[in-house]
């Protein structure tokens, strides 16, 4: 059979088919369109090579052949381009954007999850947001807050209500996943002052719960209209509590007072050790502001008061509560030599120390807290106290060295102030200071180090009851006498013979040297030590040479 012959109808097919090749092969690279624009390309070459074909009804190929790309070439360049770092679109950027889609969902998701715990105040709603917490772990949950911008909002939406009410009797668990929240944030979110006000609130006596309700039926409305059965409560109860035990890594069996005031004693400490807090939020003036001496000052009056002290040692280290809370700091004086009297009957060191060293800030805050002549009850006491402890061979060094501190920022100030009463209650025992002067001398020449710095607040007290100086008294020649029959018979004594206040002299100028190498001397105990040398220098005319 002849073949059939050509027609120009077959002509114009091939030159078509060849025609969409060639615009197919010269289409520009993947790389600068599209992930729509790439697929219509691939889908475009095999409609193409499709078309090629069978309009050329098995044409055979050349040396002039173009090279028709194919849709698994096109898929494959696609890819490679891609992967390098350079496309726009690239893997790498994708999974990226999933990563922060997915921190972002976490992060509203746990807002979201407060925001009901606060505002349905269901034990249901804290279960809910503390199994988030543990599904996505909590380091992580306060990244994605964090790298969200959202951590302060999280405290703002649980701190918003009050703690009672949040749990429905739970307090206590919702304080305590709260606080540990704290330890998971930045310092700049604990800057906020509606977290002093929720934990100072939440540390509050709930008197008026004590107190029975009153008999009689209650409107319908105000009936449980589900009361859910005791085993059920008990039940979530108990895993509530796992769960918030298991969040905050530990059991605890602290009441809801006693992890508020934890609470801000962490955020406190947190203030007093980082850089990155405002100047302006300072929490111990917002505890102050907010009232929170005259809420937890009662508090020392309970039998268990460790936690209440604990936290007014950090707050009274502030120098800015001066002089705006100047009433609230004398009660709380008052409240704490009431407080070291009756402790000292029962002989707890525990909280006898705590309670000195509060009592130490307290005086240096406000040493004139016993100026009032309807104070003289507890200057007695505090004199009686002091006297007794200090003369005593089985008082802890630590215990007299606190005792010596709080003596010596009263009688400075009557001395600057010309007033003698809390020296005065002092020197009523009549061997009050020949005591004091024999202990500077055997802790001067122990070999002890604690020993010898604790001479050094002996002997402080010695110079400034040495400078009292009123119409009522003078100490300066009794102190002399004192320090003279204790280093009677010694080489020091010889050596101090004609002037023996040197020996005091001497003592807290070496102390003054030890606060400096130990890195705890301040500027303002710098002028202070210094100021007190100087008159006992002066009064006594003593003359300090170089080589001494």
């Amino acid at each position: 059979m002849s073949k059939r012959k050509r027609c120009v109808a077959d002509v114009v097919g091939y030159l078509d088919s060849f025609m969409a090749c060639k615009r197919t092969a010269e289409s520009p690279p993947l790389s600068q369109s599209s992930d729509g624009e790439a697929m219509q390309l691939s889908l475009r070459s095999d409609t193409s090579n499709e078309n090629c074909s069978s309009s050329s009804g098995g044409s055979r190929p050349g040396p002039d052949t173009m090279h028709i790309p194919t849709v698994n070439e096109a898929r494959v360049r696609l890819v490679k381009r891609a992967d390098s770092p350079r496309f726009p679109g690239s893997v790498f950027e994708t999974e990226m954007n999933f990563f922060c889609r997915e921190e972002e969902n976490i992060a509203d998701m746990c807002v979201y999850l407060a925001e009901v715990a606060s505002s349905s105040r269901t034990p249901e709603a804290l279960m809910a947001l503390v199994l988030y917490f543990m599904e996505h772990e909590p380091d992580m949950v306060m990244q994605s807050l964090k790298r969200a911008g959202l951590q302060s909002q999280l405290l703002s939406a649980l701190c918003k209500s009050s703690a009672r009410s949040v749990t429905d009797n739970k307090e206590g668990l919702y304080i305590r996943f709260v606080g540990h929240l704290l330890t998971l944030c930045d310092d700049e979110v604990l800057s906020d002052a509606s977290l002093v006000k929720f934990f100072l609130l939440s540390s509050e006596k709930r008197a008026e719960e004590a107190a029975a309700t009153p008999a009689g039926s209650k409107h319908w409305s105000q009936r449980a209209h589900c009361p859910t059965p005791p085993k059920q409560r008990r039940q979530d109860d108990s895993a509530l509590k796992s769960a918030v035990d298991k969040f905050c890594r530990g059991k605890s069996d602290d009441t809801a007072t006693s992890l508020a005031l934890k609470a801000l004693l962490h955020i406190i400490f947190r203030y007093n050790q980082a850089t990155s807090f405002p100047g302006e939020a300072n929490p111990c003036l917002v505890f102050a502001e907010l009232g929170g001496f005259e809420v937890v000052t009662p508090m020392l009056n309970d039998a268990d008061c460790k936690d209440v002290l604990h936290l007014l040692e950090v707050v009274t280290l502030c120098e800015r509560l001066c002089p705006s809370y100047d009433a609230a700091l004398q009660q709380l004086v008052i409240l704490l030599i009431r407080l070291v009297a009756r402790e000292d009957t029962k002989c707890e060191n525990d909280v006898l120390t705590i309670a000195l060293r509060v009592l130490v800030n307290g005086t240096s805050l406000v040493p004139h807290a016993l100026r009032d002549s309807n104070r003289r009850r507890e200057r007695s006491q505090l004199a009686e106290f002091s006297t007794k402890r200090l003369m005593s061979d089985n008082t802890p060094l630590n215990v007299a060295a606190f005792i010596l501190c709080s003596a010596v920022n009263i009688v400075k100030w009557e001395v600057a102030s010309r007033c003698d009463e809390f020296a005065r209650c002092l020197v009523n025992c009549p061997d009050f200071l020949s005591r004091i002067a024999e202990l500077t001398l055997q802790c001067y020449n122990a070999e002890e180090t604690e020993r010898n710095v604790v001479s050094g607040y002996y002997a402080l007290l010695l110079a400034v009851l040495s400078l009292i100086d009123t119409p009522k008294v003078q100490l300066r020649v009794p102190v002399i006498t004192a320090v003279a029959q204790a280093t009677k018979g010694t080489e020091t004594g010889k050596a101090v013979e004609s002037k023996p206040m040197k020996l005091i002299v001497a003592i807290l100028q070496e102390f003054l040297l030890f606060q400096s190498t130990a890195g705890s001397l301040t500027k303002s105990g710098l002028v202070s030590m210094s100021t007190i040398i100087e008159s006992v220098v002066k009064c006594n005319g003593i003359e300090i040479s170089s080589d001494s």
